[in-house]
This record gives structure tokens, sequence and C-alpha cells, in this order.
């Protein structure tokens, strides 16, 4: 019984994210991602008749999974970049640690940029690429490069943002 537990909470959290990401954007002016994500939580947790830190515990291993999912990725584009010659190891360590501080100041940002117009998220997001592509000239690495192997500061899904990754159409 509890394996089946597990499977429809897993699926109920699958389903639940999409829905709330999804409808993030509209109800962004009105209430805070956190609360909506505490809402979703408790509503999910009364559902099931679940303890709610084990509701979110679920959610925070699925975000933790695609973080790790994506620093692979990133890594494996990195890599292939080395091997080809479009850039050296060194820029690598380089641009791998550039990720981490991205990600991390995304995270402490996030509740802050949810607040923002489109507008003034993407004015933002424009300060963000030019600083970004200067680090990348600073440090011997063509801003052109940057985008090539699917590294920077770009815009996501109905407006949203995301660090680390250039989300232009691939």
């Amino acid at each position: 019984m509890k394996t089946k537990t597990k499977a429809s909470l897993g699926a109920l959290v699958i389903a639940a994210s999409v829905l709330f990401y999804s409808a993030m954007p509209v109800n962004a002016q009105n209430t805070s991602e956190s609360e909506q994500f505490n809402t979703l939580v408790q509503r999910i947790a009364e559902k099931l008749n679940m303890d709610t830190a084990d509701v979110k515990a679920v959610f925070e291993e699925v975000h933790k999974e695609k973080q790790s999912s994506h620093t692979s990725k990133l890594e494996l584009r990195l890599s292939e970049a080395v091997t080809k010659g479009v850039i050296t190891e060194d820029q690598k360590g380089q641009l791998l640690l550039k990720f981490g501080e991205l990600t991390a100041a995304h995270g402490e940002n996030r509740e802050a940029w949810m607040n923002l117009s489109p507008e003034e998220r993407q004015s933002k997001l424009t300060v963000q690429r030019e600083e970004l592509e200067k680090w990348a000239s600073d440090h011997g690495i063509n801003p052109e490069t940057l985008k090539k192997i699917g590294f920077g500061v770009g815009r996501g899904w109905k407006q949203g943002f995301k660090a680390g990754f250039w989300l232009e159409s691939r």
C-alpha cells in the first residue's frame, strides 16, 4: 500500500508542478511564489492525507534532481567544447564556477524577480547578459562561444528567468 501511495504522490507532484508553474505567471501579481507553493503543498497533503513536510520533501527532491540534470548537461557540453578546442580546460572550470554563482543568485533573487513586470525583468536580463558577456571577454572567452555551448542568462518560458542557460530555440 505504501508503494502505491508513493507512486500516486509522485504522479500527483508531477501533475501539480506542471499546473503550478504554468499558472505562476498569471498569479504572480496576486500572490508570491512561496505562498503559491505552500498552498499547493498543503492541498496535496490534505488530498492524500499526508504530512505537508513529506510532500514538500518530494518537491525539493524533484527540484534537486532537475538541477543536477541541468548541471550534468552543461558539464557535458563544456567537455565537448574542450575536446573541439573551442575553450580550454581552465575556461571550462571558470564557466562551471560562474554557473554556480548564477544559479545561487537566481535562487536568492527568485521571489524579487517574480514581482517584476515582464519589461522590468527583460531589462534586468539584458543587463545580466551584458555583464556575463563582459565577464567572458575578461576571461578570454568569446561571448558568441557562450551561446554556442548553451551558457548564459536568458529569457525562459512565459517570460521567466533562468540563470546558466540560453533559453532560445534550439
